[in-house]
């Protein structure tokens, strides 16, 4: 009897410890996010077809996933995290109703994106040239509509979007306007001060500059170190946005080594990229350390363990693509213009089976599959679970 009663007296003592432990594993009750196409849902696709003609521009699906507005074949890293906290993520540029406007332009959009997407060095064409003045004026009809209302939604990354906002190119004046600070604002246009109760409870979530470290490696100008340098402040700035918004738990996540990815590995901006990629981490870093509370900013350095996690993979496949996409250029006009698809071709030996069964760390030449976006999720899991907790 005395031996009956240890037994359910540990049971009991047990249960007490499991229930204290998940009574003080704290969560957030929101999310919101941040950043680029490493977290993008969609929002570059539902806002290219908003403000134009076309209605379901998509890539081919499969292998990409979320009906084909994601670089990547399942679900990505900040996915894991919300399905950790059962919390919905939704893209936030879901607009209430398409332009009435747009419908009246006689231009036809679909001829201007196809020739734009199959001439890589449009932007350096002429601005004389009739081409030029059409995708000039597509682009500006993207930006007078772009900032239109939209339903609910808490992901405001959006692909090629950057830290900074003046980088010079017909295209890339596109994307100034979806930078970081542009998301913020767009954040706190949805959440009016009627809309902030649960503010405190909501974990921000800041993933972004893997393309600035790209367009700052492409550049032709020299001072590529001081270009780095100036995206701190920009940061900065972002983060005492949200603060003085109301935010009081912000997570940055840190870039991965950009010169591991397919289009720079081994080639003649490899050492560049990665040298960036390292400076941009560490004075990241020393500027949140500098400015910020740990209990209210926590930092996420993720290089490093990006770098382990490919090694899983071997050799001779570890930097190579999956697919070949719209990112590399990979564009099927027949495909385009009777199904407004864009083409997704398996290349370097893989397949749909290979890429289900995680044969591969890398999905196109930027983007990484969902084998890796899954264990880079447990990072994000295991620092929110222990920034929470302070």
């Amino acid at each position: 009897m005395l031996i009956k009663i240890t037994k359910q007296s540990m049971l009991f003592l047990l249960m007490l410890v499991l229930a204290s432990c998940v009574k003080n594993e704290r969560a957030p009750k929101s999310l919101v996010v941040f950043g680029d196409s490493l977290s993008d849902q969609g929002n570059v696709f539902l806002i290219v077809n908003h403000v134009t003609s076309l209605r379901n521009i998509h890539m081919s699906t499969p292998p990409s996933s979320h009906n084909g507005h994601v670089f990547s074949n399942k679900l990505l890293a900040v996915e894991y995290l919300a399905q950790h906290y059962g919390i919905k993520l939704s893209p936030a540029w879901h607009y209430k109703k398409s332009s009435a406007d747009i419908n009246k332009i006689k231009e036809s959009y679909s001829n201007i994106f196809t020739s734009s997407t199959l001439n890589s060095d449009f932007q350096k064409e002429k601005k004389n040239s009739q081409h030029y003045k059409e995708v000039s004026f597509l682009i500006k009809k993207i930006l007078d509509n772009i900032h239109l209302p939209t339903l609910a939604g808490n992901n405001y990354a959006v692909s090629n979007a950057t830290i900074a906002s003046n980088y010079s190119g017909l295209v890339d004046g596109l994307f100034n306007r979806l930078s970081l600070l542009y998301q913020i604002e767009k954040y706190k246009k949805d959440n009016k001060k009627d809309n902030k109760k649960d503010i405190k409870n909501t974990l921000f979530v800041i993933m972004i500059g893997g393309n600035d470290i790209i367009n700052i490696a492409r550049s032709s100008e020299p001072n590529k170190k001081e270009k780095i340098s100036n995206l701190m402040p920009i940061m900065v700035k972002a983060i005492h946005k949200l603060q003085e918004f109301g935010a009081k738990k912000i997570l940055v996540v840190g870039a991965p080594n950009v010169g591991e990815a397919p289009s720079f590995y081994n080639t003649s901006l490899e050492k560049i990229t990665s040298k960036l990629s390292e400076q941009f981490n560490q004075e990241l870093s020393q500027d949140i350390t500098q400015y910020f509370s740990k209990k209210q900013v926590a930092w996420l350095p993720i290089s490093k363990q990006f770098s382990k996690i490919l090694k899983k993979w071997p050799d001779k496949i570890r930097h190579k693509a999956c697919v070949s996409d719209i990112v590399n250029h990979t564009f099927n006009v027949i495909k385009f213009l009777e199904h407004e698809e864009l083409e997704v071709k398996f290349v370097n030996g893989c397949t749909q089976s290979l890429l289900n069964n995680e044969k591969y760390a890398f999905y196109d030449i930027i983007h990484a599959s969902d084998a890796v976006y899954r264990e880079l999720s447990e990072l994000l899991i295991q620092k929110t679970s222990d920034f929470l907790s302070q």
